[in-house]
């Protein structure tokens, strides 16, 4: 993702209150799985190991936080051409915030 459109996206996403952070560590990964289950009602089909292994080879896992609550989260990943096409593979948002 071009440097510009995540600065442009952290700066809108700021002025709303709310910040986005990549989440790389295995705590994270559960958190975010957690957060998946909990919007697909344990049906996410995706788990701890495959999230840290997404991030971990560089592709986009990101939670959008409320202070230090997870109201959000994105998994996107890179195709073809090489690291400049980012399927956005799952992305949700607590209901109560849309």
């Amino acid at each position: 993702m071009s440097v510009d459109v995540r600065k442009t996206a952290n700066k809108l996403a700021g002025e709303a209150g709310i910040a986005i952070r990549d989440m790389h560590n295995a705590e994270d990964a559960r958190r975010w799985v957690r957060f998946a289950d909990t919007i697909w009602q344990g049906n996410s089909h995706i788990d701890t190991p495959m999230v840290v292994a997404l991030a971990h080879a560089g592709n986009y896992v990101t939670g959008a936080f409320i202070e230090d609550e997870l109201v959000g989260i994105l998994l996107g990943f890179w195709h073809e051409p090489a690291s400049k096409s980012l399927h956005s593979h799952i992305a949700a948002v607590r209901a109560d915030l849309t």
